[in-house]
Protein backbone atom coordinates (compact mmCIF):
# COMPACT_ATOMS: atom_id res chain seq x y z
CA UNK A 1 0.00 0.00 0.00
CA UNK A 2 2.90 2.30 -0.81
CA UNK A 3 0.60 4.54 -2.84
CA UNK A 4 -1.20 5.72 0.30
CA UNK A 5 2.15 6.75 1.72
CA UNK A 6 2.79 8.76 -1.44
CA UNK A 7 -0.66 10.34 -1.18
CA UNK A 8 0.02 11.43 2.40
CA UNK A 9 3.49 12.74 1.49
CA UNK A 10 1.83 14.86 -1.21
CA UNK A 11 -0.34 16.61 1.39
CA UNK A 12 1.07 19.67 3.22
CA UNK A 13 2.86 19.17 6.51
CA UNK A 14 2.94 15.36 6.53
CA UNK A 15 5.07 14.44 9.56
CA UNK A 16 5.70 10.81 8.62
CA UNK A 17 4.97 7.85 10.88
CA UNK A 18 6.31 4.48 11.97
CA UNK A 19 4.64 1.19 11.26
CA UNK A 20 2.24 0.04 8.60
CA UNK A 21 0.30 2.43 6.37
CA UNK A 22 -3.32 3.00 7.37
CA UNK A 23 -6.00 1.03 5.54
CA UNK A 24 -9.02 2.84 6.96
CA UNK A 25 -10.07 6.03 8.71
CA UNK A 26 -9.69 4.61 12.22
CA UNK A 27 -6.10 3.55 11.59
CA UNK A 28 -5.36 6.90 9.93
CA UNK A 29 -6.67 8.85 12.92
CA UNK A 30 -4.76 6.62 15.35
CA UNK A 31 -1.45 7.39 13.64
CA UNK A 32 -1.60 11.10 14.32
CA UNK A 33 -2.14 12.10 17.92
CA UNK A 34 -0.32 14.25 20.48
CA UNK A 35 2.90 12.23 20.12
CA UNK A 36 2.85 12.53 16.31
CA UNK A 37 0.86 15.64 15.39
CA UNK A 38 0.02 16.69 11.86
CA UNK A 39 -0.68 20.42 11.79
CA UNK A 40 -3.81 21.04 9.70
CA UNK A 41 -4.28 17.28 9.33
CA UNK A 42 -6.45 16.45 6.31
CA UNK A 43 -9.48 14.24 6.58
CA UNK A 44 -9.41 10.61 5.53
CA UNK A 45 -11.54 11.65 2.53
CA UNK A 46 -8.86 14.13 1.48
CA UNK A 47 -6.21 11.43 1.77
CA UNK A 48 -8.37 9.11 -0.32
CA UNK A 49 -8.85 11.83 -2.96
CA UNK A 50 -5.09 12.33 -3.15
CA UNK A 51 -4.65 8.56 -3.36
CA UNK A 52 -6.82 8.56 -6.50
CA UNK A 53 -4.47 11.16 -7.99
CA UNK A 54 -1.44 9.01 -7.15
CA UNK A 55 -3.04 5.88 -8.59
CA UNK A 56 -4.01 7.70 -11.79
CA UNK A 57 -0.40 8.89 -12.17
CA UNK A 58 0.74 5.28 -11.73
CA UNK A 59 -1.71 4.24 -14.47
CA UNK A 60 -0.32 6.85 -16.84
CA UNK A 61 3.25 5.73 -16.15
CA UNK A 62 2.38 2.05 -16.70
CA UNK A 63 0.45 2.81 -19.91
CA UNK A 64 3.47 4.70 -21.29
CA UNK A 65 5.69 1.74 -20.43
CA UNK A 66 3.33 -0.71 -22.13
CA UNK A 67 3.02 1.38 -25.28
CA UNK A 68 6.80 1.69 -25.52
CA UNK A 69 7.20 -2.10 -25.47
CA UNK A 70 5.06 -2.38 -28.61
CA UNK A 71 6.61 0.42 -30.68
CA UNK A 72 8.31 -2.16 -32.85
CA UNK A 73 5.00 -3.79 -33.84
CA UNK A 74 3.71 -0.83 -35.84
CA UNK A 75 6.84 -0.11 -37.84
CA UNK A 76 6.14 -0.56 -41.55
CA UNK A 77 9.08 -2.91 -42.17
CA UNK A 78 8.01 -5.41 -39.48
CA UNK A 79 5.17 -6.81 -41.56
CA UNK A 80 2.88 -8.25 -38.90
CA UNK A 81 -0.31 -9.82 -40.21
CA UNK A 82 -2.19 -8.43 -37.21
CA UNK A 83 -0.78 -4.89 -37.10
CA UNK A 84 -4.35 -3.58 -36.73
CA UNK A 85 -4.66 -5.46 -33.41
CA UNK A 86 -1.54 -3.70 -32.16
CA UNK A 87 -2.84 -0.34 -33.37
CA UNK A 88 -6.09 -0.93 -31.44
CA UNK A 89 -4.16 -2.00 -28.34
CA UNK A 90 -1.95 1.07 -28.52
CA UNK A 91 -4.95 3.35 -29.03
CA UNK A 92 -6.48 1.97 -25.81
CA UNK A 93 -3.19 2.64 -23.99
CA UNK A 94 -3.03 6.20 -25.38
CA UNK A 95 -6.54 6.75 -24.03
CA UNK A 96 -5.29 5.73 -20.56
CA UNK A 97 -2.36 8.12 -20.95
CA UNK A 98 -4.70 10.99 -21.85
CA UNK A 99 -7.35 10.07 -19.26
CA UNK A 100 -5.68 8.06 -16.49
CA UNK A 101 -7.85 6.40 -13.87
CA UNK A 102 -7.08 4.92 -10.48
CA UNK A 103 -8.28 1.41 -11.36
CA UNK A 104 -7.77 0.85 -15.09
CA UNK A 105 -9.02 -2.04 -17.14
CA UNK A 106 -5.90 -2.92 -19.07
CA UNK A 107 -6.28 -4.00 -22.69
CA UNK A 108 -4.78 -7.36 -23.60
CA UNK A 109 -1.60 -7.13 -25.62
CA UNK A 110 -1.99 -9.02 -28.90
CA UNK A 111 0.31 -11.86 -29.82
CA UNK A 112 2.29 -11.10 -32.97
CA UNK A 113 1.27 -12.99 -36.08
CA UNK A 114 4.05 -12.89 -38.62
CA UNK A 115 3.13 -12.63 -42.30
Amino acid sequence: MAQIDQAMFNLPGFPGYKGNPPTNETEFNALFGADNPWVNKPTWAQVQAELQVVLAADTKKEAKKRIATTDWAVLPDVGLANVAAFETYRAALRELIKNPVAEPVWPTEPTPIWS
